[in-house]
């Protein structure tokens, strides 16, 4: 394998990483920049309804981490079966554990930054740091395990997927 492909998938994964944390940095440098002095009175009477939401988000980005890692799971099985009744080559395979990745890696990332949402709209910054913590986490894990965990060529095929045709 070349070091064009990793790198790349590198350079992928690595945005996904900071996507979270990322909006998190936009929203605050935002709301620091262009809302008024008055906004921070309305952000402060808002506090104490948005803030047991944004808890909510983060209880909500915990569960969704093994949601994630499953649904990695099969649609990770299901793209490599594809590849491999198509005879794809490793390139496609590399793909295809990525674009898993990239799908699964979304479901924990929704409610975070939600919550990086609440807290710009006044909910406590707590639950929102760690929402866009577990995102983090979350993306990393599914990371390491498509490196390490996508089933060997000619493995059997997932249950109710075709054979792939013989010539």
């Amino acid at each position: 394998m070349s070091g064009k492909p990793l790198r790349s998938t590198l350079g992928a994964t690595l945005a996904m990483v900071i996507a979270t944390p990322a909006v998190l940095g936009l929203e605050t440098l935002a709301r620091a920049l262009f809302l008024p002095a008055w906004a921070d009175e309305i952000r402060q009477e808002l506090r104490p309804t948005l803030t047991p939401i944004a808890w909510v988000l983060l209880a909500l980005t915990v569960l969704t981490v093994p949601l994630s890692v499953a649904a990695q799971r099969g649609m990770e099985r299901r793209l490599l079966a594809k590849v491999d009744a198509y005879g794809g080559g490793e390139g496609k395979r590399a793909e295809a554990r990525f674009e898993a990745v990239f799908v699964a890696a979304s479901i924990p990332q929704i409610p975070a930054i939600l919550a990086t949402l609440l807290l710009s709209f006044g909910a406590e910054a707590l639950p929102a740091l760690l929402a866009v913590l577990v995102s983090v986490g979350a993306v990393v894990l599914l990371s390491i395990r498509s490196r390490g965990a996508a089933p060997p060529r000619g493995a059997a095929p997932p249950r109710g997927a075709a054979p792939p045709a013989s010539s």
